[in-house]
């Protein structure tokens, strides 16, 4: 796939979270968690740690993929959410990116958990652009959820998890005829590698 193609699957994963009406996502809070730690982060499957700008987070992103420098990532507004990202990654062979991005804003409803109010407002985006399923997920002891999209053109994997000050967000996204079911668990690695500095 040819840069032009990656950098309008990027604009697409980066306005993802816009204009979302609210949908419930009780579903998605009643199952039990799968758990993702650093432990499961395996070495033979990730590159080198690097600091995430901003994010006061490590991450070692999936071997392959690279950091790319000078791009201009664009903060995307979900309802009384910003979502802005502060790294972008693509896998060498130009089959892929990631991104991984700062959430912050307030719950819907007084009391209400900003991680579920999140996810609720995506839900209501995400069901307009193609199949999606969603996992709770606990990540080095913090809760978390998968949302799981698959388009025409493209699938997207949205991983949210609860940081010390802000929600996080990692995004992986590739065109669906080129992704294959080998690269989960290189992305949940990579996920369980995030951890404070």
């Amino acid at each position: 796939m040819r840069l032009p193609r990656l950098l309008a699957l990027s604009a697409l994963a980066l306005c993802l979270a816009s204009c979302a009406p609210r949908q419930d996502t009780a579903q998605a809070t009643g199952a039990a968690a799968e758990v993702l730690t650093v432990r499961d982060a395996d070495p033979r499957l990730l590159g080198e740690r690097m600091d995430v700008p901003g994010l006061g987070v490590s991450f070692q992103p999936p071997m392959g993929w690279r950091a790319q420098k000078g791009e201009k990532l664009v903060p995307a507004a979900a309802g009384s959410f910003t979502k802005t990202p502060t790294a972008l990654f693509f896998r060498d062979d130009g089959t892929g990116f990631c991104t991984i991005s700062r959430v912050s804003g307030t719950a819907n409803r007084p009391g209400e958990d900003p991680l579920l109010s999140y996810a609720q407002v995506l839900v209501g985006t995400l069901q307009k652009t193609g199949t999606l399923s969603y996992k709770n997920l606990r990540i080095n002891g913090m809760p978390g959820i998968l949302l799981r999209v698959v388009g025409q053109k493209e699938i997207v994997f949205i991983f949210i998890v609860t940081g010390e000050t802000s929600l996080l967000q990692v995004d992986f996204v590739f065109p669906t005829d080129e992704f294959s079911d080998s690269l989960t668990p290189r992305m949940k690695a990579a996920v369980a590698s995030l951890r404070g500095r």
